[in-house]
């Protein structure tokens, strides 16, 4: 049998962000060291507490989770960066109800186990140092845990193995007219990462909305009945009508964005198209702010490991899921 992969999953925890934690639990295919958790779709306050509640469903308690920021490294020190005319809310009251890609806390009981009391960032830093093995990271909220890590110690990038993101849009936006939520939110964490010379693979939006479910394909993940498979479709449902309300989806399906990295790191063929270009994101505070750029211009040689999925097989990713989310109880 082939080694477990170390991996170490930071995340904010909301919807997508739940599958995407069971999916990498139920393989049994990685020694999961730690969930750190992040701001993003919810105060760290709330991703922290749903972390715990997905662990204690799996019965995966011994997953310790550091809680870590609650914001970005730098951006909100910056007068006026938050506020753009064409940032897209998450949730909206329609008919005096509020409407959410991700609520507040996962309709799951209170958890019982506790965080860790020694900060995410400090976990990673301490970890980083002084694994004999190296390490995966899996990164689907806005980076600044790992990106503060790295800033306050670059040299952990060489016990990196690879970082896997979920975040960015080469073609595709989502929080502004120009970023993906994730980087939008942390910028100069997104680059910190990006630049930090371990093999780094971006799952922007052009990969996981080339793979978006259907009504038809989130019934494919319940079909299996085990309670993970159900509550992790019920959550998938949630979100395609929240986009369906909140404008975001007018086709009949919503890209499920987080799993697709554990997918990428269960099968890489799930991703069809994955380019070896360089990176940089937009700190320039206007309307591109945190803004993924990709210098796919023929002859351009990148210098850094980093690699953009841009397209996706879709029925291998719904596989892999309904198959593994199968494996609960």
């Amino acid at each position: 049998m082939s080694r477990k992969q170390k991996l170490i999953i930071d995340c904010d925890t909301g919807s997508d962000d739940a599958v995407a934690l069971m999916t990498a639990v139920l393989s049994d295919r990685f020694d999961i060291l730690a969930v750190t958790t992040t701001h993003g779709n919810l105060p760290v306050k709330y991703t922290t507490e749903n972390t715990l509640r997905v662990l204690e469903l799996l019965g995966r308690q011994d997953i310790p989770v550091y809680p870590g920021c609650n914001e970005g490294m730098v951006k909100l020190l910056t007068p006026g960066r938050m506020v753009n005319p064409k940032i897209k809310a998450i949730s909206k009251v329609i008919d005096g109800k509020e409407v959410a890609f991700h609520d507040r806390y996962l309709d799951l009981p209170e958890a019982v186990t506790k965080p860790q009391a020694e900060h995410a960032c400090s976990f990673l830093l301490r970890t980083l140092r002084e694994t004999k093995e190296k390490i995966i990271l899996a990164a689907f909220g806005p980076m600044t845990n790992i990106g503060m890590a790295l800033r306050m110690d670059p040299s952990i990038a060489q016990n990196i193995e690879g970082i896997v993101v979920m975040g960015g849009g080469v073609h595709e936006a989502n929080k502004s007219m120009a970023a993906e939520s994730n980087f939008f939110n942390d910028p100069e964490a997104a680059k910190i990462v990006l630049e930090c010379g371990a093999p780094v693979v971006v799952i922007p939006l052009d990969a996981t909305n080339d793979v978006a479910l259907s009504r038809e394909d989130i019934a494919k993940i319940a079909s299996s009945g085990t309670t993970a498979a159900t509550f992790a479709a019920g959550l998938v449902l949630h979100a395609l009508e929240a986009a369906e309300l909140l404008g975001f989806s007018d086709n009949g399906k919503n890209g499920l964005h987080d799993p697709l990295t554990i997918c990428f790191l269960l099968e890489p063929t799930v991703i069809t198209d994955l380019r070896h270009c360089a990176c940089d994101i937009d700190l320039g505070g206007g309307r591109a702010d945190g803004q993924l750029l990709c210098d796919m211009r023929p002859g351009e040689k990148p210098t850094l490991p980093t690699y953009v999925a841009m397209r996706g097989d879709k029925d291998k990713y719904l596989s892999l899921l309904t198959h593994t989310l199968a494996k609960g109880r």
